[in-house]
């Protein structure tokens, strides 16, 4: 059986440059990666990109707040998260320090985006989310970016000593 020419053919992001050997075509993907494809899988669809459409879907997919990079997120992202579960994960160690003691976070901030919208990327590395009063929760007014410093003078053991010196 002749074998059908597919040289100049489009097949999704793939454009069939040169015959390659056997059933196997030479291909040049739009982003610009060549790639060797079976001809089976071109004239099925089977095989649309050299891989980067998956990626692109698979990064779309991962990522609904839009500040994802290369498959990592933001450090705020980490902070958020991390607030979340020692608030609301009772298998978090740190949930008797937070949730256990009634600790909550703003409905607002369930979703990162409202959270990023209201606390701003943080100033620097150095800088983490502190809660100004420490017996209230995480929301807009009662939170800020702090370096470690500041939040050692803004602890519940800080003010205790001060308390029994007094």
């Amino acid at each position: 059986m002749p074998r059908q020419d597919l040289v100049g053919k489009r097949f999704g992001r793939l454009e069939v440059v040169a015959f390659s050997h056997g059933r196997y075509w030479r291909c040049l993907c739009s982003c610009g990666t060549p790639c060797v494809v079976r001809a089976t899988n071109l004239v099925s669809q089977h095989v649309r990109s050299c891989g980067c459409l998956r990626r692109e879907v698979t990064a779309a997919r991962r990522t609904t707040h839009g500040h994802a990079r290369g498959g990592r997120v933001i450090p705020e992202f980490f902070v958020w998260n991390t607030m979340l579960q020692r608030c609301l994960n009772k298998k978090n160690a740190r949930y008797k320090d937070y949730g256990g003691r009634g600790i909550i976070v703003t409905k607002r901030w369930m979703k990162f985006e409202n959270f990023l919208a209201d606390m701003r990327r943080r100033p620097s590395p150095a800088h983490s989310i502190d809660r100004k009063n420490n017996d209230k929760g995480y929301y807009k007014r009662n939170c800020r970016w702090a370096t470690r410093s500041q939040q050692q003078l803004n602890t519940r053991r800080q003010s205790r000593k001060l308390e029994k010196a007094a």
